[in-house]
């Protein structure tokens, strides 16, 4: 069994005994969300910092962006 395999095990048997079954259940499926959204996170940085050289933002992608979040609120209205 790999370290990180047997920590999380462990952590478990913690979470087992501290909360009721219910809780247990909620905790986990948030900590594996938390989990989910580290590593999309960590996937964008990895992708952002591989993409090359940046280049200083203009004007005209400021006004892109404010475009598109204008756009994105309308679609959530």
């Amino acid at each position: 069994m790999r370290r990180q395999e047997l920590g999380r095990l462990l952590a478990f048997f913690e979470l087992l005994h501290a909360f009721p079954h219910s809780e247990l259940v909620r905790q986990m499926l948030r900590e594996e969300q938390q989990r989910e959204v580290r590593q999309r996170i960590d996937a964008a940085l990895a992708e952002g910092i591989e993409s090359g050289r940046s280049t200083p933002m203009t004007a005209q992608d400021w006004d892109a962006i404010r475009r598109e979040g204008q756009r994105r609120l309308k679609k959530a209205k």
